[in-house]
């Protein structure tokens, strides 16, 4: 997910260099100079923080304290400089790259921000299947090739993350689970680890069913509805966010 531009490039040399700086951004014991016409023209919580009534608001500043500070500087890169979706190894995310989409997630529907939710949903559907790496050879009791478990618990931890928030607005990011699961089935839904753990996540492993189900007799995918399963509580904060 790239959104580019000679002029996002321009807006992010401004975001390191502080040039002409309007606001400042307090997070624990940093602060950042920002830019109002940028940061409210592309984000509804800094246009309703930086000129609403948010309590958050004070004169030209503004403190985010539930959310790490490395993470708010990943946010601000985003926002400005409109780059890739580049969350492997970043700065304040999970070292499970399936859990940092869903952090990714979280920041665009916190911040709302629906470029990076949608990005963190797309890069989560178009993430390469396992490599070599990722799997351990046996001869015991017959050759086989098997996920290693540290791939799969990785992987579940984001599954985990994903299904915690019962928000509606949180499904897009649980269906991109299941759609991740399906294009890569030959490998995960083949290996007697990764689905002796799908016990632990009955509501993924019950919508891989369903969509498993569309495809074989409803002549189409992707309609997985389960109002029960998601009722509206409003908008989901950070939880465990780390």
């Amino acid at each position: 997910m790239s959104v580019n531009t000679t002029n996002s490039m321009f807006d992010l040399a401004l975001l390191h260099s502080g040039e002409l700086s309007d606001a400042t951004i307090i997070c624990q014991d940093r602060s950042f100079a920002i830019h109002r016409s940028i940061l409210c023209g592309r984000s509804d919580w800094f246009r309703a923080a930086l000129d609403g009534s948010f309590e958050v608001s004070k004169a030209s500043s503004v403190t985010i304290e539930e959310i790490p500070a490395d993470k708010v500087w990943w946010l601000l890169q985003f926002i400005y400089g409109g780059a890739e979706l580049s969350l492997k190894d970043a700065p304040g995310f999970n070292s499970s790259i399936f859990v940092a989409y869903c952090e990714a997630y979280e920041l665009g529907d916190y911040f709302r921000l629906p470029l990076l939710t949608t990005g963190a949903v797309t890069a989560l559907r178009e993430h390469p299947g396992p490599s070599t790496s990722d799997f351990e050879y046996t001869t015991d009791p017959f050759p086989a090739t098997l996920l290693a478990p540290e791939y799969t618990y990785a992987f579940l931890d984001g599954v985990t993350r994903a299904y915690a928030n019962n928000s509606p607005a949180f499904r897009p990011l649980q269906q991109a689970f299941v759609m991740h699961t399906l294009c890569q089935r030959h490998i995960l839904l083949a290996d007697f680890g990764f689905t002796e753990c799908l016990d632990d996540e009955p509501y993924f492993a019950k919508d891989i069913l369903l969509e498993l189900l569309n495809e074989q007799y409803g002549g189409r995918g992707s309609r997985l509805i389960m109002p029960e399963q998601v009722p509206d509580t409003g908008q989901g904060d950070f939880g465990g966010m780390s």
